[in-house]
């Protein structure tokens, strides 16, 4: 579940340093830039994407908030050339700022052409759902943005990624008024419930084979929906609002004017990874979304190995105005799901 919350930030590791007091008057640096992020204050690895944490001057927040956008220093802008391993900023990329005196705080997200970031929007809910955390909110902010059509979301069992991509895609679907696309089409690996590649080795017609799959999904929208939401969701898939497509059956489709949300995407290999997001067509601004969780792999693929691990750290995906990728960090499902999560992240982690 997503509700409102607030954020604290903890003590953490630095990785990088740009120092810049307000005494260096004479730096030419200075004089150009007073306003310069002052350190990269991340506590996980960088990791394509993904969001980054600064403490910065207050004035820089300030300024952010009053001018709608603040431009960020040289030293941080990608070009053409840049890496995964450059310490650089993205397009989209997301940010979260700490003032040095702890006072103020702020999330933000790269420009398209990399050179400013823009704040983000903390009021934000889709279909009565509110995140509940800073990378909540960022990933709202990312998914409601036209202009990116690719969104990667990664994060362990219960961080809330699903109930996230699925609140913004009954939003865009079947909202109220004028509605962005035309349909949802759902896809996610058929062997999580046959054990095999093969879907059709299910006995019965389509709807029995494809019936388990699209079970997870509707149980999650009807929670969002209400009592009524069994029903409404059957009538939005008999009237081709929502689709289920395995990927098996995508190739030589192409997917207009449509979200398409392909869950446990971890388990792609590469082809599969490319054949999925080859389908999407300009026609009508269509979205892909992948989510998963790098650390529950279903097949014996190590993770450097995987689309989604080799989608988010490719330089044209990092370069790309087109797309953002966010990893979910705070288990919001309870206690139990924390629980398990704590127990077995590092034997999970250890599988690459």
């Amino acid at each position: 579940g997503l509700k409102g919350s607030t954020y604290a930030p903890r003590p953490v590791r630095s990785f990088t340093s740009f120092y810049i007091t307000v005494s260096m008057v004479q730096s030419p640096l200075h004089a150009r830039f007073p306003l310069s992020i002052f350190e990269d204050v991340s506590e996980h690895n960088r990791y394509g994407k993904t969001v980054r944490h600064f403490q910065v001057a207050k004035s820089y927040i300030d300024k952010l908030f009053k001018s709608k956008k603040v431009d960020l220093p040289e030293d941080y802008i990608a070009d053409r050339y840049s890496i995964e391993e450059d310490d650089v900023l993205w397009p989209n990329q997301a940010v979260s700022l700490t003032a040095i005196d702890g006072e103020s705080h702020a999330l933000a997200l790269v420009s398209r052409d990399g050179r400013c970031l823009i704040p983000a929007r903390q009021k934000i809910h889709y279909y009565g759902i509110e995140p509940r955390n800073r990378e909540q909110t960022l990933l709202f902010n990312l998914m409601e943005n036209p202009d990116v059509r690719v969104i990667v979301v990664t994060g362990a069992a219960g961080t809330g990624k699903s109930t996230a991509i699925g609140a913004y895609a009954l939003e865009q679907v079947m909202g109220e008024g004028e509605n962005d696309y035309d349909k949802l089409v759902l896809s996610k690996p058929l062997e999580i419930v046959t054990k095999t590649r093969y879907w059709g080795t299910v006995p019965g017609d389509e709807a029995d084979k494809f019936g388990p799959f699209l079970k997870s999904f509707a149980i999650m929208f009807e929670n969002m929906i209400g009592k009524n939401g069994a029903r409404y969701i059957k009538s939005a898939i008999e009237n081709k609002q929502i689709e289920f497509l395995p990927l098996e059956l995508m190739r030589g489709a192409t997917l207009r004017n449509s979200i398409v949300w392909y869950d446990e995407a971890q388990n792609l290999n590469q082809h599969e990874c490319a054949t999925l997001g080859t389908r999407i067509d300009d026609v009508g601004h269509s979205k892909l979304v992948l989510s998963g969780d790098l650390n529950q792999r279903d097949r014996n693929i190590s993770r450097l190995h995987t689309g989604l691990h080799t989608l988010c750290t490719d330089p044209h995906f990092l370069r790309s105005p087109l797309t953002a990728h966010i990893d979910l960090k705070v288990i919001e499902r309870g206690e139990i799901a924390e629980l398990f999560h704590n127990v077995f992240e590092k034997d999970l982690g250890d599988r690459e």
